[in-house]
């Protein structure tokens, strides 16, 4: 029955566009945050540490994964307001009469939604400071 709800709730995400633009914002977020920090390690004295240093390497992944947090959290509060909104919690409700099994799995779904943006926010934003990773002189 549950596997049954998480793959509702998961088709009930992606049937709206929503969390493609969320992506695609958390992204460039974390981009530009990366890129920041990629820019202000290469300053003596600067806010980050070097990337030659592992701490460095560390800050950077933190710093892209960190970009799709707020975002994550507003696609899930939209998820839940918009079936309010929309008047399909009724439906939702009424299919599945235990609230407890349907709030865990938009749980489920939205956490695991979470965790897709916050890899591909890792992933993504790395790229440019590859060479800089993974030419350093602890490797």
């Amino acid at each position: 029955m549950m596997a049954r709800l998480i793959k509702a709730e998961f088709r009930k995400l992606v049937t709206t566009r929503l969390w493609l633009w969320l992506l695609l914002a958390s992204a460039a977020w974390a981009a530009g945050y990366c890129g920041l920090a990629i820019s202000l390690s290469q300053r003596p004295g600067g806010l980050t540490p070097p990337l030659a240093s592992a701490a460095g390497q560390h800050a950077l992944f933190a710093i892209g994964a960190g970009g799709a947090a707020p975002l994550a959290a507003i696609l899930a509060a939209a998820g839940v307001a918009g079936e309010f909104r929309h008047r399909t919690a009724a439906a939702t409700f009424l299919a599945t009469p235990r609230r407890a099994q349907v709030i865990a799995a938009k749980l489920v779904t939205y956490l695991l939604a979470g965790a897709g943006y916050a890899l591909a926010c890792c992933r993504c934003p790395p790229s440019p400071g590859c060479c800089c990773t993974c030419t350093s002189p602890n490797r």
